[in-house]
């Protein structure tokens, strides 16, 4: 369908862009690189496609040139959260944790209901030994995705204290968590 519709109009930016959508959903990341690329030169490129060849080359483990996009992306739209995020994911995997973390934290900023950002910032902060930081962001994730595993896991074992255990306790309770087998574990 997608060469029918280029033989016809082989300068389509559009067509190029839904394409490349497809190649991302099957993991076909050099394909939709390709398009994405072609897409942008054909004046399609926006911070929403900049972003996108940042994630193919994310994915291919070429963290330098996602950087590059990321930051292309950003120019153009300082305020796409995605963007801020996946940025602070290559930044992570290249051990600039802070940076990350700033990263992560500006994404937050602008869009606040985004729990994969709290979740990225909170298992980073964990890794950083910041703890208190990373229990705050769980926290945030449960607020946004009351049945998160992971986060509710993570609130749990973080704390230590007992006052500390007292409140988590009760602030899992009014969340509508009172599941025994993670207070048996925890506390």
């Amino acid at each position: 369908l997608y060469n029918s519709i280029l033989d016809d109009d082989p300068l389509c930016g559009e067509v190029f862009l839904d394409r490349a959508k497809h190649y991302i959903r099957s993991c076909e990341w050099v394909a939709a690189l390709g398009d994405f690329s072609t897409a942008a030169a054909l004046g399609r490129g926006d911070a929403n496609v900049y972003n996108d060849i940042g994630v193919c080359y994310f994915e291919m483990r070429q963290h330098a040139q996602a950087l590059e996009f990321f930051g292309k992306a950003l120019e153009l739209d300082p305020r796409h959260a995605p963007s801020w995020s996946n940025r602070a994911n290559c930044l992570k995997n290249l051990c600039k944790l802070e940076e990350a973390d700033a990263d992560y934290t500006q994404a937050i900023e602008i869009d606040n209901t985004n729990p994969k950002a709290f979740l990225s910032r909170a298992l980073l902060r964990e890794g950083m030994g910041q703890r208190v930081q990373a229990l705050t962001d769980f926290q945030s994730v449960i607020n946004l995705q009351s049945q998160h595993e992971l986060a509710l896991k993570k609130v749990l074992s973080l704390s230590s204290d007992p006052t500390e255990n007292a409140h988590l306790k009760g602030w899992l309770h009014k969340r509508g968590h009172v599941n025994p087998s993670y207070q048996k574990r925890y506390f």
